[in-house]
Protein backbone atom coordinates (compact mmCIF):
# COMPACT_ATOMS: atom_id res chain seq x y z
CA UNK A 1 0.00 0.00 0.00
CA UNK A 2 1.50 3.30 -0.92
CA UNK A 3 -0.25 6.06 0.63
CA UNK A 4 0.47 9.49 -0.25
CA UNK A 5 -0.66 12.30 2.36
CA UNK A 6 0.65 14.85 -0.06
CA UNK A 7 -2.79 15.95 -1.37
CA UNK A 8 -4.28 15.82 2.24
CA UNK A 9 -1.98 18.79 2.80
CA UNK A 10 -3.19 20.55 -0.45
CA UNK A 11 -6.96 20.89 0.29
CA UNK A 12 -7.82 22.19 -2.86
CA UNK A 13 -6.42 21.24 -5.82
CA UNK A 14 -6.90 20.43 -9.65
CA UNK A 15 -6.77 17.03 -11.30
CA UNK A 16 -6.46 15.74 -14.97
CA UNK A 17 -8.52 12.15 -15.73
CA UNK A 18 -6.40 9.84 -14.34
CA UNK A 19 -6.04 11.99 -10.92
CA UNK A 20 -2.56 13.54 -11.39
CA UNK A 21 -2.20 16.61 -9.93
CA UNK A 22 -2.14 19.68 -12.62
CA UNK A 23 -2.10 23.50 -12.81
CA UNK A 24 -5.52 25.44 -12.73
CA UNK A 25 -4.55 26.85 -16.25
CA UNK A 26 -3.80 23.42 -17.50
CA UNK A 27 -6.68 22.09 -20.60
CA UNK A 28 -5.98 18.82 -19.06
CA UNK A 29 -7.55 20.12 -15.42
CA UNK A 30 -11.12 18.86 -15.52
CA UNK A 31 -11.54 18.13 -11.89
CA UNK A 32 -11.38 20.59 -8.80
CA UNK A 33 -10.76 18.22 -5.72
CA UNK A 34 -11.49 19.55 -2.17
CA UNK A 35 -10.36 17.27 0.80
CA UNK A 36 -10.71 18.07 4.67
CA UNK A 37 -11.04 15.07 6.86
CA UNK A 38 -12.05 16.60 10.03
CA UNK A 39 -14.69 18.97 8.67
CA UNK A 40 -18.17 17.69 10.21
CA UNK A 41 -21.11 18.75 7.79
CA UNK A 42 -24.71 18.52 8.66
CA UNK A 43 -27.62 19.65 6.84
CA UNK A 44 -31.19 20.84 8.09
CA UNK A 45 -34.12 20.24 6.10
CA UNK A 46 -37.79 21.16 6.94
CA UNK A 47 -40.67 18.57 6.11
CA UNK A 48 -43.04 20.95 5.10
CA UNK A 49 -45.77 21.43 2.39
CA UNK A 50 -45.50 23.41 -0.64
CA UNK A 51 -48.43 24.92 -2.00
CA UNK A 52 -49.15 25.99 -5.61
CA UNK A 53 -51.72 29.10 -5.28
CA UNK A 54 -49.40 31.95 -4.46
CA UNK A 55 -52.24 33.28 -2.61
CA UNK A 56 -52.33 30.25 -0.44
CA UNK A 57 -48.52 30.20 -0.16
CA UNK A 58 -48.51 33.67 1.23
CA UNK A 59 -51.12 32.62 4.09
CA UNK A 60 -49.05 29.76 4.87
CA UNK A 61 -45.77 31.61 5.64
CA UNK A 62 -47.90 33.79 7.83
CA UNK A 63 -49.79 31.48 9.64
CA UNK A 64 -47.99 28.09 10.79
CA UNK A 65 -51.50 27.50 12.31
CA UNK A 66 -53.59 27.69 8.54
CA UNK A 67 -50.33 25.67 7.29
CA UNK A 68 -50.45 22.62 9.24
CA UNK A 69 -54.63 22.63 9.00
CA UNK A 70 -53.97 22.29 5.20
CA UNK A 71 -51.51 20.39 4.92
CA UNK A 72 -52.78 17.48 6.38
CA UNK A 73 -53.39 14.84 3.86
CA UNK A 74 -51.07 16.63 1.75
CA UNK A 75 -47.72 15.71 -0.14
CA UNK A 76 -44.61 16.96 1.62
CA UNK A 77 -41.24 17.27 0.90
CA UNK A 78 -37.70 18.30 2.05
CA UNK A 79 -37.07 21.84 1.98
CA UNK A 80 -33.11 22.54 3.07
CA UNK A 81 -33.17 25.39 5.24
CA UNK A 82 -29.30 24.94 6.72
CA UNK A 83 -26.23 23.60 5.64
CA UNK A 84 -24.01 23.72 8.72
CA UNK A 85 -20.06 22.45 8.90
CA UNK A 86 -17.72 21.96 11.92
CA UNK A 87 -14.02 21.35 12.21
CA UNK A 88 -12.70 19.39 15.28
CA UNK A 89 -8.97 19.49 13.53
CA UNK A 90 -7.05 19.68 16.96
CA UNK A 91 -9.25 16.77 18.70
CA UNK A 92 -7.70 13.68 17.12
CA UNK A 93 -6.44 12.53 20.14
CA UNK A 94 -9.11 12.69 22.74
CA UNK A 95 -11.68 11.70 19.55
CA UNK A 96 -9.40 8.25 19.37
CA UNK A 97 -9.28 8.05 23.52
CA UNK A 98 -13.11 8.29 23.58
CA UNK A 99 -13.32 5.22 21.14
CA UNK A 100 -10.64 3.21 22.82
CA UNK A 101 -12.83 3.64 26.58
CA UNK A 102 -15.51 1.77 24.61
CA UNK A 103 -18.16 4.76 25.33
CA UNK A 104 -18.52 5.60 21.55
CA UNK A 105 -18.34 4.79 18.50
CA UNK A 106 -15.87 6.51 15.66
CA UNK A 107 -18.81 8.59 14.53
CA UNK A 108 -20.47 9.55 18.05
CA UNK A 109 -17.11 10.53 19.31
CA UNK A 110 -16.62 13.08 16.28
CA UNK A 111 -20.01 14.22 16.97
CA UNK A 112 -19.69 14.87 20.14
CA UNK A 113 -16.43 16.33 20.07
CA UNK A 114 -17.50 18.60 16.49
CA UNK A 115 -20.61 19.90 18.81
CA UNK A 116 -19.50 20.72 22.10
CA UNK A 117 -18.46 23.85 23.25
CA UNK A 118 -15.45 25.18 24.62
CA UNK A 119 -15.94 23.85 28.23
CA UNK A 120 -17.09 20.68 27.02
CA UNK A 121 -14.17 20.16 24.49
CA UNK A 122 -12.35 20.95 28.03
CA UNK A 123 -14.12 18.30 29.69
CA UNK A 124 -13.82 15.28 27.15
CA UNK A 125 -9.82 15.98 26.96
CA UNK A 126 -9.42 15.78 31.16
CA UNK A 127 -11.68 12.33 30.93
CA UNK A 128 -10.62 10.61 27.86
CA UNK A 129 -6.57 11.97 28.01
CA UNK A 130 -5.91 10.66 32.14
CA UNK A 131 -5.99 14.60 33.13
CA UNK A 132 -3.06 15.27 30.73
CA UNK A 133 -5.31 18.33 29.03
CA UNK A 134 -8.54 20.07 29.60
CA UNK A 135 -10.05 20.39 32.59
CA UNK A 136 -12.65 18.91 35.22
CA UNK A 137 -16.16 19.66 34.56
CA UNK A 138 -17.72 22.17 37.04
CA UNK A 139 -13.92 23.37 37.69
CA UNK A 140 -12.99 27.06 38.00
CA UNK A 141 -11.89 26.75 34.78
CA UNK A 142 -14.92 25.34 33.74
CA UNK A 143 -17.12 28.29 35.42
CA UNK A 144 -14.83 30.83 33.58
CA UNK A 145 -15.10 29.29 30.32
CA UNK A 146 -18.65 30.71 29.90
CA UNK A 147 -19.48 28.99 26.67
CA UNK A 148 -22.24 26.67 26.30
CA UNK A 149 -24.00 23.93 23.95
CA UNK A 150 -26.53 21.27 23.74
CA UNK A 151 -24.18 19.02 26.09
CA UNK A 152 -23.76 21.57 29.44
CA UNK A 153 -26.69 23.68 28.61
CA UNK A 154 -28.38 24.50 32.04
CA UNK A 155 -26.01 23.00 34.34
Amino acid sequence: MNIDYKKLKLKHWFEDENGNIVDEDDPKACFYRHCFPLEFHEFLDEYCYHPQNPIVKFLCRKSRALDKWLSKGKDKTFKQILDCTTTYGSGSDCIVAMVNSGDFTLEQAIWVYANSCERCMNVLCYKYLDGKDGYAEFSDEWKKANTECEFCKGL
